[in-house]
């Protein structure tokens, strides 16, 4: 393969996984690695559509003022992801606001922003974020072009679609990245301009559908460690207790609202666990549906010895793919084994399915000199 020629495979490659990560982040409700913005609340630092760099939380360390975070909202924009910088800590949280907004996002109702519900932190250089412009302009556009086909189909049809949008999308991008691996497959090994009988290993193709599994088990596992990790209470156990700020008369209770969102389409099992005595959960296990969101209880208990102190609990997401006593076993016996089952098993599916479709493809070029893709498009013209 020639420099140029090798040189726009990676390109396309490049593209392809920017748009793995992408598709993959709206499915797990986590952006990974890359995401994108919607509105103009951030300039001059991002202007609608740009793309940016996230670090999940996991790996990003302490948030602090000047950060921009990936966050999920309660109330603002009626919940959701958004993205906005840290300008202040208290207490409570962190107080965010837009680069371009003239108000803090705690002044429009948002509650200070928890440790818990940050999922990311976008990646800055000298003080400017990191952006990929046009990427979310690009996906947008191939999103609603594919809500206009789905639209016409349902029309023309007269049935209900059922994939949605979303749904298109990820097939066009399945199928796109399948249309690459085998035309990058015919180059590799001459199919695209002579008829041969010899036996292939197909090695290319594994090696793609291999490379685009391992970006499905990262995706999975940012997914669910990345929402998850330790929430941190702060209180001061005092001779009294006082309201406005978290000060517990010492040995006396206090409960709290631990919230938890889901913001994709594939449902959760959340295991929460006190960290040290003194604090308590209900319940310790929580399904969260797909795009969806619940609450636990959360109840602190001041020592009797006058201080500041801090308590903390561990949160454990897993996806829910297992039945759920699976899950449970799994993770009683280590906290990251059902994380090592449920990779595996999206990895066996995913590479099963690739090579399938690869290898279907493979049979169908022996018989003939001509490409896949231009008989494919002959087909397409004379049916159409």
């Amino acid at each position: 393969m020639n420099p140029r020629s090798l040189a726009g495979h990676l390109g396309t490659l490049l593209v392809a996984v920017l748009v793995a990560v992408v598709v993959l982040g709206a499915i797990f409700g986590q952006p990974l690695l890359v995401s994108f913005v919607t509105s103009g609340s951030m300039e001059p630092s991002l202007t609608p559509g740009d793309g940016f760099v996230v670090v999940p939380k996991a790996v990003a360390g302490p948030v602090g003022p000047g950060d921009v975070i990936v966050y999920d909202a309660e109330r603002l924009h009626n919940g959701g992801l958004v993205t906005h910088r840290v300008v202040d800590e208290t207490e409570r949280g962190f107080i965010t606001k837009g680069d371009a907004n003239a108000f803090i996002d705690q002044g429009d109702g948002e509650p200070p922003v928890k440790s818990a519900q940050v999922v990311g932190v976008a990646v800055q250089y000298r003080g400017s974020v990191v952006a990929i412009p046009h990427l979310g302009t690009a996906f947008g556009a191939v999103n609603d072009a594919l809500g206009s086909v789905q639209s016409t189909i349902a029309r023309t049809t007269g049935t209900r679609a059922v994939l949605g949008t979303s749904g298109l999308a990820y097939l066009f991008f399945a199928g796109s990245v399948l249309w690459y691996g085998l035309g990058l497959w015919q180059e590799r090994t001459g199919r695209a301009r002579r008829r041969s009988t010899s036996r292939d290993t197909g090695q290319s193709v594994h090696l793609i559908v291999g490379t685009l599994v391992i970006v499905v088990v990262v995706a999975a596992t940012v997914g669910m460690a990345g929402p998850a990790g330790k929430t941190q209470y702060d209180f001061v156990s005092a001779h009294y207790d006082s309201d406005g700020t978290r000060v517990l008369e010492s040995g006396t209770s206090e409960t709290t609202v631990h919230p938890m969102g889901n913001g994709g389409p594939v449902p959760m099992v959340v295991f929460l666990e006190p960290a040290n005595p003194g604090i308590d959960v209900s319940p310790e296990e929580v399904y969260i549906g797909g795009r969806s969101g619940a609450n636990a209880t959360v109840t602190l208990t001041a020592p009797p010895d006058i201080g500041y102190y801090s308590y903390y609990m561990v949160e454990h997401r897993y996806f829910a793919i297992l039945p759920q006593p699976v899950i449970r076993g799994l993770h009683e016996y280590h906290p990251w084994a059902p994380v090592v089952v449920i990779d595996g098993l999206l990895a066996i599916v995913f590479y099963a399915l690739g090579v399938g479709v690869a290898e279907t493809g493979r049979v169908r070029l022996r018989s003939r000199d001509v490409p896949y893709q231009l008989r494919l498009r002959r087909w397409l013209r004379r049916r159409y």
